[in-house]
């Protein structure tokens, strides 16, 4: 009775811990291609994603005309769509909680922003793994010389771990086996002094 408390009592204390992790990618040259594009940053996170941003920098061409794109485990979202053919610097965050979309009308964009679709498709999904960022020109004016300076992602992950009352109680049923144990190898003594004449 007391080992089926114990385990009760521990699958009823996991506790969920949040974890972050700032991983960086690497810079590329000529992304303003009218085939996709692809960069990748390969992680060991633990745990499931409950919050992802991403930033990125883009320089030396025109920016607002590429689409923008992330895939994880499958799954890909559109970060931004093309808006115009201007010369446009990016030097952003993608973060779901802010209220401002990147619409870029002028030389640059530079701040934190909504992506053109919400980063939150991938929360719940394990956060190991690969990321990728892909950069297309849907526009037909390509070769425009715009580099990938860097990118990155921030990922927030929650991880089940065992609580204080968990611990306690796998000590409790260390202590309970260890006295059973006892109490078994002081009963075949006392029984084999019996015997014994």
């Amino acid at each position: 009775m007391l080992k089926k408390w114990i385990l009760g009592l521990g699958l009823l204390s996991l506790t969920s811990i949040s974890q972050a992790g700032l991983i960086y990618g690497d810079s590329l040259n000529d992304i303003d291609n009218s085939n996709t594009t692809w960069t990748t940053i390969t992680t060991d996170l633990n745990g499931n994603i409950s919050d992802l941003n991403v930033s990125f920098e883009i320089r030396n061409g025109y920016g607002s005309n590429l689409d923008i794109f992330l895939e994880h485990l499958g799954i890909t979202i559109q970060l931004f769509k093309s808006t115009a053919d201007i010369e446009t610097v990016f030097d952003v965050t993608l973060d779901d909680q802010s209220f401002a979309s990147l619409l870029p009308t002028s030389s640059s964009a530079i701040g934190i922003f909504s992506s053109n679709e919400a980063l939150s498709a991938f929360n719940g999904f394990t956060a190991a793994g690969d990321y990728r960022i892909g950069f297309k020109n849907s526009n037909g004016y390509t070769n425009d010389g715009d580099d990938l300076i860097g990118w990155s992602i921030n990922v927030t992950t929650v991880v089940s771990e065992p609580s204080g009352l968990v611990l306690i109680g796998l000590a409790l049923a260390s202590l309970v086996g260890a006295s059973l144990v006892g109490a078994s190898r002081r009963k075949k003594i006392n029984t084999s002094t019996v015997i014994t004449r």
